[in-house]
């Protein structure tokens, strides 16, 4: 009898384990999905730095992927990096190697992935002089080339509109998906089904202030709007 309670007891005390576990692992999963972040970019000393900025303290690492687009005149040139963010809990400052050139301009583009590969921040930062808004119909059109979403198995994009209300400048564009979903949606069982997307881009004082899909998939923090 002794030794039927004491396997008894170890397989509860077995089973009470794996609850924890799998409960500590669903925490860490949800906290990380929670946090969002703010990238700024800068010039210091004639080099291009990046400040990452989370909404909330977390232990969890993220992993950045960076591309960088210059122009000056007739010349086009493009960047790519990556780097590790560990225990986050202020803002990161990431020298991206990149000499500034003078009379140039540059969009940064930045995804931020989590430790379970989900990209969970997908922006644009630029350093030039105010875009023009045709200037801006093609940086939209750039913006939705490199997003998650169309990467992965987007075609045929197609500028749809533009709009001007007071200080925002809203960009409209569309495109087909070879499959349904959002974002990055490898490994995943998919439904392999053409899907048109619509996407609105709202600019203000020079930035993409929001960048929404179907009215509810936001580009920036690769989630489905709540509500």
């Amino acid at each position: 009898m002794k030794v039927r309670v004491s396997s008894l007891l170890l397989l509860a005390i077995l089973v009470l384990g794996i609850l924890l576990v799998a409960t500590a692992q669903l925490n860490q999963s949800f906290s990380s999905s929670e946090v969002t972040f703010s990238v700024e970019s800068r010039v210091v000393d004639d080099q291009l730095i990046l400040i990452l900025t989370p909404s909330s303290v977390t232990p969890s690492s993220f992993s950045i992927q960076y591309a960088v687009r210059m122009e000056r005149g007739n010349e086009t040139l493009e960047y790519q990096g990556a780097g590790v963010l560990r225990d986050i809990s202020l803002s990161e400052p990431i020298n991206l190697w990149v000499q500034k050139e003078e009379n140039a301009s540059y969009e940064i583009y930045v995804k931020v992935i989590d430790e379970k590969g989900r990209i969970v921040h997908y922006s644009l930062s630029l350093i030039s002089e105010s875009p023009s808004e045709e200037e801006w119909k093609e940086i939209g059109m750039r913006f939705v080339e490199r997003s998650p979403t169309y990467e992965f198995d987007g075609f045929n994009l197609k500028f749809a509109g533009m709009e001007r209300k007071g200080e925002k400048l809203i960009l409209s564009y569309e495109f087909t998906s070879k499959h349904s979903g959002y974002g990055d949606r490898s490994g995943k069982m998919l439904a392999q089904v053409l899907t048109q997307h619509r996407v609105e881009i709202v600019v203000e004082k020079d930035e993409i202030v929001s960048a929404i899909m179907d009215g509810k998939w936001d580009m920036i923090n690769q989630r489905i709007l709540e509500g």
